[in-house]
Protein backbone atom coordinates (compact mmCIF):
# COMPACT_ATOMS: atom_id res chain seq x y z
CA UNK A 1 0.00 0.00 0.00
CA UNK A 2 1.47 3.38 -0.95
CA UNK A 3 0.86 6.18 1.48
CA UNK A 4 2.25 9.65 1.73
CA UNK A 5 3.64 10.29 5.17
CA UNK A 6 5.23 13.30 6.77
CA UNK A 7 8.69 12.52 8.07
CA UNK A 8 10.49 14.35 10.81
CA UNK A 9 13.60 12.54 12.02
CA UNK A 10 15.07 13.66 15.31
CA UNK A 11 18.58 12.83 16.48
CA UNK A 12 19.74 14.16 19.83
CA UNK A 13 16.92 16.69 19.78
CA UNK A 14 17.80 18.09 16.33
CA UNK A 15 15.65 17.77 13.21
CA UNK A 16 17.85 16.17 10.53
CA UNK A 17 15.21 15.41 7.91
CA UNK A 18 11.81 16.92 7.36
CA UNK A 19 9.31 16.76 4.53
CA UNK A 20 6.80 14.54 2.77
CA UNK A 21 8.05 11.15 1.68
CA UNK A 22 6.12 8.62 -0.38
CA UNK A 23 6.85 5.27 1.19
CA UNK A 24 5.59 1.72 0.80
CA UNK A 25 4.08 0.75 4.15
CA UNK A 26 2.67 -2.71 4.63
CA UNK A 27 1.37 -5.10 7.25
CA UNK A 28 2.93 -8.31 8.59
CA UNK A 29 1.06 -10.56 6.16
CA UNK A 30 2.25 -8.74 3.05
CA UNK A 31 5.80 -8.34 4.37
CA UNK A 32 5.99 -12.08 5.08
CA UNK A 33 4.68 -12.85 1.58
CA UNK A 34 7.28 -10.47 0.10
CA UNK A 35 10.02 -12.47 1.88
CA UNK A 36 8.32 -15.78 1.07
CA UNK A 37 8.10 -16.55 4.79
CA UNK A 38 5.19 -17.28 7.11
CA UNK A 39 3.42 -14.71 9.26
CA UNK A 40 4.40 -16.80 12.26
CA UNK A 41 8.09 -16.45 11.34
CA UNK A 42 7.62 -12.67 10.98
CA UNK A 43 5.98 -12.37 14.42
CA UNK A 44 8.66 -14.52 16.08
CA UNK A 45 11.51 -12.64 14.37
CA UNK A 46 9.97 -9.36 15.53
CA UNK A 47 9.79 -10.62 19.14
CA UNK A 48 13.38 -11.96 18.98
CA UNK A 49 14.57 -8.66 17.51
CA UNK A 50 16.25 -10.25 14.49
CA UNK A 51 13.62 -9.45 11.87
CA UNK A 52 13.21 -6.39 9.67
CA UNK A 53 12.69 -3.02 11.37
CA UNK A 54 9.04 -2.16 11.92
CA UNK A 55 6.76 0.65 12.98
CA UNK A 56 4.33 0.17 15.84
CA UNK A 57 1.45 2.60 15.94
CA UNK A 58 -0.89 1.67 18.75
CA UNK A 59 -1.46 -2.06 18.30
CA UNK A 60 -0.74 -1.94 14.57
CA UNK A 61 2.58 -3.19 13.15
CA UNK A 62 3.75 -1.86 9.79
CA UNK A 63 6.87 -2.38 7.67
CA UNK A 64 8.49 0.01 5.21
CA UNK A 65 9.69 -1.72 2.04
CA UNK A 66 12.97 0.20 2.11
CA UNK A 67 13.68 -1.07 5.64
CA UNK A 68 12.89 -4.66 4.64
CA UNK A 69 15.11 -4.39 1.55
CA UNK A 70 18.01 -2.94 3.57
CA UNK A 71 17.57 -5.69 6.18
CA UNK A 72 17.78 -8.33 3.43
CA UNK A 73 20.96 -6.75 2.04
CA UNK A 74 22.56 -6.94 5.51
CA UNK A 75 21.68 -10.67 5.57
CA UNK A 76 23.62 -11.47 2.36
CA UNK A 77 26.36 -14.08 2.86
CA UNK A 78 29.06 -15.55 0.62
CA UNK A 79 29.11 -18.91 2.40
CA UNK A 80 27.47 -20.76 5.26
CA UNK A 81 30.40 -20.20 7.62
CA UNK A 82 29.81 -16.43 7.87
CA UNK A 83 27.99 -15.33 11.01
CA UNK A 84 24.72 -13.47 10.76
CA UNK A 85 24.64 -9.79 11.78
Amino acid sequence: MRKQIAVIEMVAGETIMEGNVVEDIDNTKNMAEYLNMSQSWARQARMRGDGPPFLKIGRTVRYRKTDVDEWMIRKLRKNTIERAC
